[in-house]
């Protein structure tokens, strides 16, 4: 495999910015979320898409309604729906 010469000088800029210790720092920050003792971190999840969510709140009925159901299926469904939500995010990895 050939390495060309801009391939080469991208690799020794980019080794540059490791040995600063300032770079190492902010890539702790923003890939691995780590925080200086006495800090506080805010995470803002705001990933849905605009269209994903309700348009207005459904106004609630001050009718109390009794519903014959089986709460084994609606606690699986939950379940699986909070695992596959589209606002779930991964660990990072270290």
């Amino acid at each position: 495999m050939q390495v060309t010469k801009e391939q080469i000088a991208a690799l020794e800029q980019e080794r540059a910015r490791w040995n600063d210790p300032a770079y190492i720092s902010t890539q702790a920050r923003e890939r691995l979320y780590y925080v200086k003792p006495g800090e506080v971190p805010y995470l803002v999840d705001n990933d849905l898409d605009p269209a994903a969510l309700p348009k207005e709140q459904v106004p609630v009925s001050d009718q109390l309604v009794e519903r014959k159901a089986d709460w084994m299926p609606q606690l699986l469904r939950s379940i699986a729906g909070a695992g596959l939500a589209k606002n779930v995010v991964e660990a990072p990895t270290r």
